[in-house]
């Protein structure tokens, strides 16, 4: 009788225990964004030079794809996955008069690709009430001055609970809520009174 009890009380801890893991990982997977997200920014801040956050929403995965100088195919690249040429204005055209001041070719690469955690994808990606993305590969520009577009990240897991993640495009800082946020919708200027 003992052994029952001790038994049916280890069941009910440990069932518990599953419930708030699976609340545990969507948390953890909301901060994990948001650190990419900071990180973009930082890094088109020190580099002086844009870069995307790239959500793929079909597959759970995320990553940052910086620019890279140089051809894809030189030493030292091996680990990268060159995904695209830069479009350089004026390359090829003869627009520069020497080498030296043309701008150097680059490539870009995925840096920091991540999977979201076991029970936890994303519900969609939300720029305003009219754009709201839930399927795709989402891009999302960081600028060389840390400027982003505002976006809210969303998403859930298996118990059906939701957390929004939401960029400040002027300030980069990022706020969480523990709800499905709505974009707000910019009102249309009329004009002059």
């Amino acid at each position: 009788m003992v052994v029952l009890i001790i038994g049916l009380i280890a069941t009910v801890i440990f069932a518990r225990a599953d419930f708030m893991t699976s609340g545990l990982r969507l948390r953890a997977a909301a901060r994990e964004i948001a650190s990419t997200v900071r990180l973009a920014v930082n890094e088109g801040i020190s580099r002086s030079r844009n870069c995307y956050i790239q959500y793929d929403l079909d597959t759970d995965t995320y990553w940052l794809l910086v620019p890279v100088p140089g051809p894809p195919e030189e030493e030292g690249f091996g680990q990268t996955a060159a995904v695209g040429m830069a479009f350089i204005p004026g390359a090829g055209t003869g627009e520069f008069e020497d080498d030296a001041t043309a701008p150097p070719e680059v490539h870009w690469v995925r840096i920091l690709e991540a999977h979201l955690p076991d029970g936890v994808e994303f519900e969609d990606i939300a720029f305003s009430p009219g754009d709201i993305r839930n399927s795709g590969r989402v891009d999302i520009p960081v600028t060389a001055f840390g400027t982003t577009i505002a976006h809210i990240v969303h998403l859930k897991n298996e118990d059906g609970e939701q957390v929004s993640i939401k960029l400040n495009p002027l300030t980069g800082i990022v706020e969480f809520s523990e709800r499905y946020q709505q974009p707000r919708s910019i009102p249309e200027d009329s004009g002059p009174p």
